[in-house]
């Protein structure tokens, strides 16, 4: 009974310390290159805030839609890209929108 009683007692202890562990590892270590990853306030891959309408067609190419405002643009890759942005005239980049298949 003392051995069954130790072996359950490492178990507990040993279990929530492996998902812990499994728990810890940086997001960046295990992604494909099809994944995306969101920096919040920041932007992803090489679209950044404060980009210009120029900068993100450059990097995206055409969008599938544009729609122009008074203070800005907004740059639609829903159909392509699941993607949209709103791009102000003065502080460019300010808004990124993305869209799942579903």
């Amino acid at each position: 009974m003392k051995i069954g009683k130790e072996i359950l007692l490492l178990s507990l202890v040993t279990v929530p310390l492996l998902v812990l562990v499994g728990c810890g590892k940086k997001a960046d270590e295990d992604v494909s290159s099809d994944e995306l990853i969101i920096e919040p306030l920041v932007g992803f891959e090489s679209v950044r805030f404060g980009m210009s309408k120029d900068e993100i067609t450059k990097y995206f190419g055409q969008p599938d839609k544009v729609h122009t405002q008074t203070n800005g643009t907004k740059l639609n890759y829903v159909a392509s890209k699941g993607l949209g942005f709103e791009v102000d005239s003065e502080l460019g980049l300010r808004k990124i929108q993305c869209w799942s298949k579903s």
